[in-house]
């Protein structure tokens, strides 16, 4: 599954353990709802722009921890970073 967060950046959600196909698809949905709470939480931050690239990562795992970074500018020093609210200071 991917989700999409406007044109800043998406995130790819799946599970790769051998699993029956019910239990595979519970594990990827309550992935994606924990993430889209953290999002809404103002606990992800995200970074990018339609064609260079971005990436997020979750601020309740520290700064570093967590980080996706999906090419382009995303994590460059500089790079301007969102929260849901809106821009992060």
């Amino acid at each position: 599954m991917i989700v999409c967060i406007d044109d800043l950046t998406h995130g790819h959600f799946a599970e790769y353990e051998e699993l029956p196909e019910a239990e595979r698809e519970r594990r990827i949905v309550d992935a994606v709802v924990d993430f889209l709470d953290a999002l809404f939480a103002d606990r992800v931050a995200v970074w990018g722009q339609a064609n260079l690239g971005g990436g997020w990562y979750r601020l309740d795992a520290g700064e570093t921890g967590g980080r996706i970074d999906l090419g382009g500018f995303g994590g460059q020093p500089g790079a301007p970073e969102f929260l849901w609210s809106g821009p992060r200071s």
